[in-house]
C-alpha cells in the first residue's frame, strides 16, 4: 500500500518558519498509521480487520489489483472511516403444499428472502433426498414418504451467506389425519372418536362402517361437514347444509350411512 510522500506540509525545525514541505517515506508513513488509529478507535478492530479495511477501500494505481509497485493502492483515509460493514443476507422460504403426497409437485418459494444493504445474487436448495436447485422459485417432488430436510443457502452481492431449513413430511397417498398415529387411514381398525380431517379435498358418496369383530359395537353417528360453513372453525350450520350425517345401523355386512 502506497500513501501521499511527496511534498507533504509538516512541522519544521528552522528558526525562520515553523512549516515546510518535505517529501519520502518518513512522510507517507503516517498517513497508514494515522488512518489504522483512527480504525482502532471508531470501530475497535483487530490489526487483520484494519489491514483488510484499508486493503478494501484503497484507490487502485498502476495494473488493476495488487501489484508490485503500488500494492493494494494509495490509502484513503475518508473511505476507510466511513466504510459500513456489509449485514449478511436473511434466509427465508415457503413451500405449497404443506403435507405433499408421495409423487406430487412441491413449490418452494425464497422470494421471503432479504438483504437489507444489497441484492440477493444466488439461491441454493437442498431437499433432503440428494436432490439440489439453484433458482428462486423451484419445483421438486419426492418419489417415498418420509421426513425431509430442505436448507436454503443465499448469497448477497458482497459474498455474504445465510442459510435456513424446514422439514417437510411427505406422506403416501390417501393417508387422513386421525390425531393417532396407529391408525392414520380412513379405514380405522379400533376405537377413534374424534375427527378425521383429510389431507386433500374428497367426495364423499357412500359410507360404510364395520363393528369390530367379536364386540358387537358399530359406529353411533358419522358426521361429515365442511367447517368454512359457520362463522367460526367448527360450528355447525343447519341439517341441510352438512354435507352428509347419519346414524349406521348393524348389518350382516357393514353399517352403512
Amino acid at each position: 500500500m502506497v500513501a501521499p510522500g511527496d511534498q507533504i506540509l509538516t512541522t519544521a525545525s528552522y528558526p525562520d518558519k515553523k512549516y515546510d514541505n518535505f517529501s519520502g517515506t518518513s512522510f507517507s508513513t503516517p498517513h497508514v498509521s494515522a488512518v489504522a488509529a483512527l480504525l482502532k478507535s471508531k470501530y475497535n478492530l483487530s490489526n487483520e480487520e484494519i489491514r483488510e479495511r484499508m486493503r478494501e477501500t484503497a484507490k487502485d494505481l498502476g495494473e488493476e489489483g495488487k501489484d508490485d509497485y503500488y500494492g493494494y493502492g494509495i490509502v484513503d483515509a475518508y473511505a476507510a472511516l466511513s466504510y459500513v460493514e456489509n449485514k449478511p443476507p436473511v434466509a427465508n422460504f415457503t413451500f405449497s403444499p404443506e403435507n405433499p403426497i408421495v409423487n406430487e409437485t412441491v413449490v418452494f418459494n425464497a422470494s421471503p428472502s432479504f438483504d437489507v444493504d444489497g441484492n440477493i445474487t444466488a439461491y441454493e436448495w437442498e431437499f433432503g433426498d440428494g436432490a439440489n436447485a439453484t433458482r428462486e422459485i423451484v419445483e421438486h417432488c419426492y418419489s417415498s414418504a418420509g421426513n425431509y430436510t430442505v436448507n436454503l443457502t443465499v448469497t448477497d452481492d458482497d459474498g455474504a451467506t445465510n442459510s435456513t431449513s424446514k422439514a417437510v413430511k411427505v406422506i403416501e397417498k390417501g393417508i387422513f389425519d386421525t390425531g393417532e398415529p396407529e391408525n392414520p387411514y380412513p379405514s380405522i381398525f379400533g376405537m377413534h372418536n374424534g375427527t378425521i380431517t383429510p389431507y386433500k379435498d374428497i367426495y364423499v358418496e357412500r359410507m360404510f362402517t364395520y363393528s369390530c369383530k367379536g364386540t358387537g359395537g358399530h359406529s353411533k353417528c358419522v358426521w361429515v361437514r365442511n367447517t368454512e360453513w359457520g362463522s367460526a372453525p367448527n360450528s355447525r350450520m343447519p341439517m341441510e347444509e352438512d354435507m352428509m350425517i347419519g346414524y349406521p345401523q348393524l348389518g350382516s355386512g357393514g353399517d352403512t350411512c
